[in-house]
């Protein structure tokens, strides 16, 4: 979903500006986002390898400002601000291309959304996205990269199909680990141009969501 179908990255000085209040400054914002990225990576990261129990993705936040707050010395308490950052993902700008190329991918496939995500963060983004069919981490209490696919199977199950008529397409490690595990083609959504550097490679990777249309649909 997020940097995907929709831009979190349209949101993040609303967010800064709720969290800094009347302190807000663009640079020492940018090192807090990126400092909050790197350490929610890691902690889903740790979460992957070490099969530790299923924690909101708002708890992971609430952790991460804990650490985060005092550090920048804010005062608001890590639980609000974790609120906050979650709320702001509902309002997410789409990417430019995002709903035409969904309108056009549903005239030929049933499509559906698998989000590591807590309902909070996309209860007020589903209808404008256009896709009604989704499986979030909490309704499950797992993430994509659960080593069962639990998230991807049952997207399966429910669609009645082979794992190899799935296509999944996502922006994360994530996306590409778990889909591969359960024997559905990736799609790696690549806007920043990054590197990849997994072992598990994803079947194809793309800069924007034309590229389905032109290149493989």
């Amino acid at each position: 979903m997020f940097q995907t179908l929709v831009d979190l990255g349209s949101q993040k000085e609303n967010i800064l500006r709720k969290i800094f209040l009347n302190r807000y400054d663009p640079d020492i914002g940018n090192k807090f986002w990126a400092d909050a990225d790197e350490y929610v990576y890691k902690y889903f990261h740790r979460l992957s390898n070490n099969n530790e129990p299923y924690m909101k993705t708002v708890d992971i936040f609430t952790q991460c400002y804990r650490m985060l707050f005092p550090k920048y010395n804010l005062k608001m308490s890590p639980e609000e601000g974790a609120l906050i950052l979650a709320r702001a993902h509902n309002q997410a700008e789409m990417y430019p291309e995002t709903k035409d190329v969904i309108k056009t991918i549903q005239k030929r496939f049933r499509t559906c959304i698998i989000s590591d995500t807590d309902n909070i963060m996309i209860e007020e983004l589903v209808d404008k996205v256009g896709i009604k069919t989704i499986y979030t981490s909490e309704d499950y209490q797992t993430y994509k990269f659960d080593k069962n696919g639990l998230l991807f199977r049952t997207a399966i199950r429910d669609y009645k199909i082979a794992p190899e008529e799935m296509l999944h397409v996502g922006d994360g490690v994530n996306d590409v680990l778990g889909a591969s595990s359960v024997g559905s083609d990736t799609v790696w959504i690549n806007r920043n141009h990054e590197s990849w550097d997994q072992t598990v490679k994803p079947t194809y990777e793309i800069t924007n969501l034309n590229q389905l249309l032109e290149d493989m649909i």
